[in-house]
C-alpha cells in the first residue's frame, strides 16, 4: 500500500482557517522558510532545534529533503544545515548522534561536524516515520504504512515489531527506560490519510514486547507528534484535525489547541510548559506556551 500524503496536504487546505485559540495557550514565536516542515528536535549539547523538511512529495526519492538549524527563540541560524536527504521526518537525538528516518532509511548524522555518517537501509520498509531511542543506543522508527516498527542496534537494522490488527503508528518515545510508548494512526487506512477508526496511545515491551494501550486506550485521534507534558502525560498533536491534545495515563484528554490540519512531530520544553509544533501545511513552526491549568 502506498500512502498519499500529499492528498492529504491538499485536502487539508480546504478545511478552512484555524479554530480561534483558547486564551490560556498562547503562541510566542513562529517562524517561516521550511517546505513541509516534519519533525522538529531540541540539541542539548548545541543549545539549537533541527527542523526536517520533505520538501517534495513524502515518498519521492528527489535528494530535495533537507533538516534546518534554529535558535531557541526561533530564529533561523542555517536554513539548508543539511542536504540531499528525500523525504525526512522524525528526528531524535542522543549525545552528538543524530537519527532522521528517511522513506525506507535511517539517516545517521554528527552533530558536531554537521554531515551525514550513515545510512541504515530498512528492506521491505515503506514510510518511515517517528524515531525514538533507548538508553542504550538502540534507535526505533515506526512504518505507518506497514503498522511496523524497525530496530537499529550494533549498526543493524531489523522488523521489530508488527503492530496488531494494522494499527498503523507514528509518534515514538520510550518512556520508564523499558517501554517504548506508540501513537496510533488509526485502524483501516486510506490513501487520503484518514482512518475508519481513529488511533490512541499504547506501549510495546522492550524486552518482551507485550503490547498494552495507555489507560482505557479511548480513541483520541490521528496522532502525529508525542511527547511528555508536565505532569506525568503526554502531548500530542492530531495532523488530520490540527489539534493540540493532553493525554492523561488513564486515557482521558483534553484539547489544548485547536491548529490547521497538518500539526506534525512536536518538541516540548520548558518541563512541558512550551510546545513547538511544525505546520507542515504552512511551511512554519511555532512555540506555544501552555499555563498550568491547562493541564489539570
Amino acid at each position: 500500500m502506498k500512502l498519499r500524503l500529499m492528498g492529504i496536504m491538499a485536502a487539508a487546505l480546504m478545511v478552512g482557517a484555524a479554530a480561534p485559540a483558547q486564551a490560556e495557550v498562547k503562541e510566542t514565536w513562529r517562524l517561516g522558510g521550511f517546505s513541509h516542515p516534519e519533525s522538529v528536535d531540541f540539541d542539548l549539547a548545541h543549545g539549537v532545534f533541527y527542523v526536517s523538511s520533505i520538501n517534495g512529495g513524502p515518498l519521492d526519492k528527489d535528494g530535495n529533503g533537507f533538516i534546518s538549524k534554529v535558535s531557541r527563540d526561533g530564529k533561523m541560524i542555517t536554513q539548508h544545515w543539511i542536504d540531499g536527504l528525500n523525504g525526512p521526518k522524525g528526528i531524535v537525538m542522543q549525545g552528538t548522534k543524530m537519527w532522521v528516518s528517511d522513506i525506507d532509511q535511517l539517516v545517521e548524522i554528527d552533530t558536531n561536524k554537521g554531515v551525514v555518517t550513515h545510512k541504515y537501509d530498512a528492506p521491505g520498509s515503506v514510510f518511515l516515520n517517528d524515531t525514538a531511542v533507548d538508553a542504550e543506543g538502540n534507535v526505533y522508527v515506526t512504518d505507518i504504512a506497514k503498522s511496523t516498527i524497525w530496530k537499529l542496534s550494533k549498526g543493524k537494522m531489523e522488523l521489530w515489531y508488527n503492530t496488531p490488527d494494522n494499527l498503523h503508528v507514528n509518534g515514538a518515545r520510550v518512556i520508564r527506560g523499558n517501554k517504548l510508548l506508540v501513537a496510533g494512526w488509526g485502524r483501516g487506512m486510506h490513501d487520503d490519510g484518514t482512518t475508519d477508526t481513529l488511533g490512541n496511545l499504547f506501549t510495546v515491551d522492550l524486552k518482551t514486547k507485550a503490547y498494552k494501550d495507555l489507560g482505557d486506550g479511548r480513541p483520541v485521534g490521528n496522532i502525529d507528534g508525542l511527547e511528555r507534558d508536565y505532569h506525568g502525560g503526554f502531548l500530542v498533536t492530531d495532523f488530520n484535525k490540527g489539534k493540540l491534545i493532553d493525554i492523561k495515563r488513564d486515557g482521558s484528554f483534553k484539547v489544548l489547541l485547536d491548529l490547521k490540519p497538518g500539526s506534525a512531530d512536536l518538541d516540548v520544553m520548558e518541563n512541558g510548559h512550551q510546545a513547538i509544533v511544525p505546520h507542515m501545511l504552512e511551511n512554519e513552526i511555532s512555540a506555544y506556551h501552555i499555563d498550568d491549568a491547562d493541564l489539570k
